[in-house]
């Protein structure tokens, strides 16, 4: 019964230490990814945004932050692959 408790406490710092890793990685990121990826993709001149919306929120000028609002082969999507990468840099490092 005292291996029992003693595993679940191991258990329990081993999902506190993964749970805090998470959060480092979501925290770093957006506060180096969202300053640089919100304006890339706001300010792409794209066709004109009328009032309809792909999505099913009530946010309608939500869809022109996303990637979804660059044009194909635009070269704005080099800083969404630098996202990716620096995502990437921060979990593995």
């Amino acid at each position: 019964m005292v291996g029992l408790i003693y595993k679940a406490r191991n258990l329990k710092a081993l999902t506190f230490l993964f749970d805090v890793a998470v959060l480092g990685i979501l925290v770093l990121s957006s506060i180096v990814l969202l300053p640089i990826l919100l304006p890339v993709a706001a300010t792409e001149v794209g066709p004109k945004l009328t009032n309809t919306t792909v999505s099913n929120g009530t946010f309608s000028d939500l869809d022109k932050l996303s990637i979804g609002h660059l044009k194909e082969k635009s070269p704005r999507l080099w800083a969404f692959l630098f996202g990716v990468y620096w995502v990437s840099f921060v979990t593995y490092a």
